[in-house]
């Protein structure tokens, strides 16, 4: 510094040339100065290099609906341009600033990405009071949350298959969601006893756009008369009225509920025009749309189970009901519980053995309420991954996640390590023994985002000594908020009480997952389950199957093979469905 003091001095004889006076080597030296100074910083608030160092430090969060200009090929540019319109809560006047944002941290990139469906949401449906007069009617799983997605997935297959009514069971109780022995998403201490529905979990207008959807307390105003429902019209339909619902009226409706619950598994099966459906998914298949065709056209086989089809008497019944969990054998019943990944449940002819027309292809996805006979498994895989998706908030949250300068998408590796109420003890390892399993699919000083429910803190502390571990608590407190608190803090302005709802933490977290560049998962998990479908819609870098429990010493080149089990989606869900210019 002294040395460059000096040449720059005006009194340096080996700088200036001899002619030029003092005071014009100092006016000189001053625009030299002044020049440098705007290339490099700017003012203390605008130049443009400290423009992009806030941005990197703090990763400006946008809004969800600003309209932004960005330059975007078949192939990401390396830098992309945003108009970034600053937060209105904040700045009334908005400012607009050119940030340069890397793709794998750029909003609209990394939502594109996680968008994976296509939106429906512009196709012709029927109105309200229009829906069929069949239904299909169901209680739910007796698990927690994958087990009763899994069911669920069941339910709405039939329903959109058959052109049926899909009729919700009023808000209840789910376990480890509202209710059980919690590891972590725990209600507040002295918070009021809370219910769910697939409303708080589903995206209902995706699942609307395809199957009509009414709820139990609708169908029993609609058919009190027909089906002897007058009893249940008193019945609540959403969860938020759950929550407005008088203290001094809870018990009532409380038990009014649970009447319901009995009167579905003992009497409604005996009711005339209810069939009771005995397609208990861990002992049965359904071929649709009947044995003969299948056999016809499908070239994959995996039917160890007993096949059932949809029959004659069947559609003559104005009731299927699936009564979950209600058989002699409860949870365990291979005729009553209907858990099982949707697609090795529902077996449709092949598509390259019976190929649909665009226009047939197009018809059926759209044929809100009416039986669809002439579906191959290219038609039913778009359903699924179009129509039954997670609701919003959870892909909103975990965009701003993901995109955060601490991870990028597919930049980091992502494991899920169950710890608590899970029934496997072969699940179970210590974070070392985990290390030497999966240290062969990590690149040296690799992120590692990590969902679990362990709640010791320095369980993963062999794992932390030779990678980045990032966990939800780097972002978000107990109470789902960020802040200043927080290791990284996001801005949650977007969502109510600027918070996440703790019922949409595990949802969330299976989001975030899904981006990874590579995922870990734990054995015999649903959640690791579902994980591994959403990097399959996502186009996850590398979507096969690893799980902490064994050892691998490099990425795997081959698909896990197709097991027909709970624990395995069927990879033909998500490679049917992608063109020939995608990976």
């Amino acid at each position: 510094w002294s040395y460059s003091l000096f040449v720059l001095s005006p009194t340096c004889p080996t700088m200036w040339p001899r002619w030029m006076t003092t005071t014009a080597r100092m006016a000189v030296l001053g625009v030299i100065v002044y020049t440098m100074y705007l290339l490099v910083g700017g003012p203390a608030e605008d130049g443009p290099v400290k423009q992009r160092r806030r941005q990197m430090e703090r990763d400006v969060d946008f809004e969800p609906d600003t309209v932004k200009a960005v330059h975007r090929s078949v192939e990401p540019q390396p830098v992309i341009i945003e108009e970034v319109a600053k937060r209105h809560e904040r700045e009334p006047e908005a400012v607009v600033e050119r940030v340069a944002v890397a793709p794998e941290h750029d909003l609209e990139h990394v939502r594109s990405r996680m968008h994976y469906w296509d939106d429906h949401s512009n196709h012709l449906v029927g109105t309200a009071g229009s829906e069929p007069r069949k239904y299909v009617t169901f209680l739910r799983d007796c698990g927690g949350f994958n087990n009763i997605r899994m069911a669920f997935e069941v339910f709405v297959s039939v329903a959109w298959l058959t052109g049926r009514t899909l009729v919700l069971p009023p808000p209840m109780g789910w376990y480890l969601i509202d209710h059980g022995p919690f590891a972590r998403m725990k209600p507040k201490p002295g918070e009021r006893s809370s219910v769910s529905d697939e409303m708080n979990f589903f995206n209902m207008d995706g699942l609307r756009s395809a199957v009509p959807v009414i709820t139990f307390a609708e169908f029993a105003k609609r058919e009190k008369d027909t089906l002897n429902l007058e009893q249940w019209t008193g019945l609540l339909e959403t969860p938020s009225q759950w929550d407005a619902w008088p203290d001094d009226k809870r018990s009532e409706q409380w038990q009014l509920t649970h009447n319901w619950e009995q009167w579905y598994k003992n009497e409604w099966k005996l009711t005339d025009g209810v069939a009771p459906v005995q397609w208990g998914t861990g002992g049965h298949t359904l071929f649709w749309p009947n044995e003969h065709t299948v056999v016809q056209h499908q070239s994959r086989p995996h039917w160890t189970r007993s096949v059932v089809e949809y029959t004659d008497n069947m559609r003559e019944q104005k009731v299927l009901s699936f009564p979950s969990c209600s058989g002699v054998h409860a949870g365990n019943d291979p005729d009553w519980r209907y858990l099982d990944q949707v697609e090795n449940f529902v077996t449709v002819p092949q598509s390259a053995n019976y190929p649909a027309p665009d226009a047939r292809r197009g018809a059926e996805l759209d044929s809100w309420g009416s039986e669809k006979p002439l579906i191959n498994t290219a038609i039913y895989h778009s359903f699924l991954r179009d129509h039954i998706r997670l609701t919003p908030d959870v892909f909103r949250v975990a965009i701003e996640v993901i995109r955060h300068m601490s991870l990028g998408m597919f930049k980091y590796a992502s494991m899920h390590v169950r710890r608590n109420e899970l029934q496997y003890p072969e699940s179970y390892l210590a974070a070392d023994a985990m290390l030497k399993n999966v240290r062969g699919l990590l690149i040296p000083k690799d992120t590692i985002y990590i969902a679990t429910d362990e709640v010791d803190p320095k369980f993963f502390a062999a794992i932390e000594k030779e990678f980045k571990v990032v966990r939800w608590g780097d972002f978000f407190d107990a109470e789902g908020r960020s802040g200043p608190d927080r290791k990284y803090p996001l801005d949650l302005s977007f969502l109510p009480d600027h918070r996440v709802n703790r019922k949409l933490e595990g949802l969330t977290e299976m989001a975030i997952c899904s981006m990874g560049r590579v995922f870990v998962g734990t054995h015999l998990s649903t959640f690791s389950a579902y994980i591994r479908r959403l990097r399959g819609y996502v186009r996850a870098p590398d979507d096969k199957v690893y799980e902490h429990t064994t050892k691998y010493d490099a990425p795997q080149t081959t698909h896990f093979p197709h097991q027909g089990d709970i624990f395995h989606d069927n990879p033909a869900m998500w490679i049917d469905l992608r063109t020939e210019s995608e990976p």
